[in-house]
Formats: structure tokens, C-alpha cells, sequence
């Protein structure tokens, strides 16, 4: 097959700008007018097209190591059934880029990983920058006390609280996506320390991982620590099996920097908690509950992006006044089977499980692809947990990583089944 480099990486950089503009810029709650004043040109709209065109023409190039199996039947079905559920409506140009932009980073990093290790690097290297990039707008946003940037939009989006400490949530506008994609790339920070051998990428390792652990603290999101704890107690499993002087470095130097911060801040988040926790945990028990009526009512779905809509109706009339204009009824688990219905949610649970089983079965092989399928795994269980308490998959940026982070779970997956095909 001919070699394209030249394409190879004008696909692996247009992965990277998406990732980008869905990073740093907060489309999640803003809608596309209030920066660009017209609906048709946000940003991640503008990639649609240059992401098909260049989807079309890396799949034509490498369709000899396309290696379709029942994991892609089940994408590519769930993306249907999003479609054609969604193909009128009133969220039926957001669920076309949602689909179309999801399925797009699935492929085209599927087959960027498959294709040879440095293409893969290029992604990591990219994650690790945009990570360090919203840690370190997250600490000065938190030594200010505002988020310069967006202050005026997010007051329009997002309520704030009338007393208690200031929550990070950097270029995402809020602090629980921040949480959730804190989690979701602080395994490719720690990936990018166990796979090199430079000083100053371990050095740059290091300072992302701290930096990412301090802003996780400071988002004050009960969700995303609970998350986080039970993630650092894999991790901590795995780095006293691993033999690694430098796995064990990084493990201190997270312990200690975790000390630290609770440490200095200890006071402070449990004031906060304490502030927050009942507010928090009662209006999501009435916005779960009315999500639940709302399954009941529509079991074949309200359509994608209509269920905080339709979840509102059915909640307490107290409850409802007190969310506002916006409702989150913060659990994926109830928010995807009142859009997608009953038949929507099945398909998307059996479509995660095999991801997840695929990709256990390449960490389980050694070799130098095995630290890549452990960290992606360490992402994909992070959403998942964090889906019971906040519509994570929902989330522009979140939900554009996990299909990046599945990409090079299935691309790798290729690259072992084409190694096997060559003994």
C-alpha cells in the first residue's frame, strides 16, 4: 500500500483541533449566537465538513487495514438509530453533529493508532498541552475568584451560588464537566510518563498530572472525587505490581501533592460540602425522579438533547423553580433511555460493554501498546463513573475524548490482530 504521510498527519492534526475547539471553547452551555451571532457557524459546526471530507479520503487510503468486527456493528448502529430517531425535530441539527463529529474521532483515531506509534504520540502530546492549558486557566480563574473569559455568558447559563468558595471550571465554563474531563485525561498525562524517556517529557508528565490533581480539588465536584478516589486506588494497585522506579515516583509525588492540597484546603471544601450537599443531592433525586416519569411516558425516547426538557415537566413544582431556566438531570443512565427509549439504551450497553472487553483483552497482551490500553481503559471507566452523576456523554468535549480514547482502544486492537495475522 502506498505510504501517505502528508495525510497521515493532516488527520492525526485535524483530531487535535477538534479536540481543541471542543476544549476551549464552552459549546456545552453556550449557545452559538452569544459568541458568533449566528446559530449555523459555532465553531465545532465549522468541522463537520472538513472531518467527513477527510474521514472519506483517510478511510479510501487505508481501507486495506480496516478490520471491521462487532464492536464497529454496534457503533455504527447506535449512530444510526441516534440519526434516524433524531432526523426531525427540534434537536435534529445538534444530533447530526453529534453523531457525525463523535463516530468521525472514533475513526479516524481508530485508524491513526493502527497505523504506526508516532501518530498516536502526536495525540498525546496534544491532550497533555490542552490539559495543562485549562489546569493553569483553572488556577488563576480560582486565584481571581472569576472566570475572566466567560463571565458574562456564564452568568446567563449557569447559576451561581450566592455564598461559598469560587469552583474552577477553566475554558468547559463550569466546574462538574471540568471534574469529568480532568479525569478523562489525567490517565494520558500519566501514560505520557510511563512511555517516556526524556526528562523533560517525564518533567512535563509530572507537572500536567499535579497541576490536573490540584484542579480536580479545587473543582469542588463530590461526583468527580469519588471518581477520582476510586480511580487512584486502581492506579495504586497497579503501581505496586509494577516494577517501575518511575511508577512509583509519580505515585509519591501525586500523594504528596494530594496531601498538600488537602492540607491547605481542607477547611475550606468542607464548609463547601457541607454548604452544598444538601441543595446538590436533593435536586437531583427530583430531577432523576422526573426523568423516571418521563421513562414511563416515552419509552421509545423524547429524542436526543430533549431530555432535561421533558424531565422538568414531571418534577416538583419547588424543585423546578429552583433550577431554573436549565435543568441537568445529571445521570446519563436515566438521560439516555427518556432521549434514545428503552431500545436506544440497550443498544448503547451492550455497544460499551464490548469496547470495554475489547479493550481489556489488548491490555492483557504484552508489549509496548499495553500502557496506551490500561490508560484508555483508566478514561473510559472515569465517564462511566462519573455518567451516574452528571449527563457526562453529553458534554462536548467529554464525549469527543471518550470517542478519541475508545478510537485508540480499537485502533490497537487492529494493529495486535494484524501482528497475529502476520505469524
Amino acid at each position: 500500500m502506498k505510504r501517505t504521510p502528508l495525510l497521515d498527519k493532516a488527520a492525526v492534526l485535524l483530531v487535535c483541533l477538534t479536540l481543541a475547539i471542543a476544549v476551549l471553547y464552552p459549546q456545552s452551555f453556550f449557545s452559538p449566537d452569544q459568541l458568533l451571532g449566528n446559530k449555523w457557524l459555532d465553531p465545532l459546526a465549522a468541522m463537520v465538513v472538513p472531518l467527513v471530507l477527510a474521514g472519506f479520503a483517510y478511510l479510501k487510503t487505508r481501507r486495506r487495514d480496516f478490520k471491521p468486527g462487532v464492536v464497529d456493528a454496534l457503533v455504527l448502529t447506535f449512530a444510526a438509530y441516534l440519526l434516524a430517531q433524531n432526523v426531525t425535530g427540534p434537536g435534529a441539527l445538534v444530533s447530526v453533529k453529534y453523531v457525525v463529529l463523535g463516530v468521525g474521532i472514533y475513526y479516524l483515531t481508530t485508524l491513526l493508532t493502527a497505523r504506526e506509534a508516532k501518530l498516536r504520540q502526536i495525540l498525546l502530546y496534544g491532550i497533555v498541552i490542552l490539559t495543562l492549558l485549562t489546569c493553569l486557566y483553572g488556577l488563576v480563574e480560582y486565584a481571581l475568584q472569576d472566570n475572566i473569559i466567560f463571565a458574562s455568558l456564564i452568568s446567563q447559563s449557569v447559576p451561581q451560588p450566592l455564598n461559598g468558595v469560587h469552583r474552577i471550571g477553566s475554558t468547559l465554563a463550569h466546574p462538574v464537566p471540568f471534574g469529568v474531563f480532568l479525569l478523562q485525561v489525567i490517565p494520558f498525562s500519566a501514560l505520557l510518563l510511563m512511555t517516556s524517556r526524556r526528562f523533560w517529557k517525564r518533567f512535563l508528565a509530572i507537572l500536567s498530572i499535579s497541576l490536573a490533581v490540584v484542579a480536580l480539588f479545587l473543582s469542588y465536584s463530590k461526583g468527580s472525587w469519588i471518581a477520582g478516589g476510586v480511580m487512584a486506588v486502581g492506579a495504586l494497585l497497579l503501581t505496586l505490581r509494577s516494577p517501575s522506579r518511575r511508577a512509583l515516583l509519580s505515585a509519591a509525588v501525586v500523594v504528596a501533592i494530594l496531601l498538600a492540597v488537602f492540607g491547605v484546603f481542607w477547611t475550606t471544601a468542607v464548609h463547601e460540602v457541607d454548604y452544598r450537599s444538601s441543595l446538590s443531592v436533593d435536586g437531583r433525586e427530583a430531577a432523576w425522579r422526573g426523568a423516571i416519569v418521563g421513562i414511563e411516558q416515552h419509552p421509545f425516547g423524547v429524542g436526543l438533547f430533549q431530555g432535561s426538557t421533558e424531565a422538568k415537566k414531571h418534577m416538583d413544582p419547588f424543585w423546578r423553580a429552583v433550577a431554573g431556566p436549565q435543568v441537568a438531570v445529571d445521570n446519563y443512565y436515566l438521560v439516555l433511555p427518556l432521549e434514545a427509549g428503552i431500545l436506544g439504551f440497550f443498544i448503547w450497553i451492550v455497544m460499551m460493554f464490548l469496547i470495554f472487553r475489547e479493550g481489556i483483552g489488548v491490555a492483557r497482551v504484552r508489549g509496548p501498546s499495553r500502557p496506551w490500553a490500561l490508560m484508555a481503559l483508566a478514561g473510559i471507566a472515569a465517564i462511566c463513573l462519573n455518567a451516574f452523576t452528571v449527563d457526562a456523554f453529553l458534554l462536548w468535549p467529554n464525549f469527543l475524548i471518550f470517542w478519541m480514547t475508545a478510537g485508540l482502544l480499537h485502533g490497537i486492537s487492529w494493529e495486535k490482530s494484524g501482528e497475529r495475522g502476520r505469524k
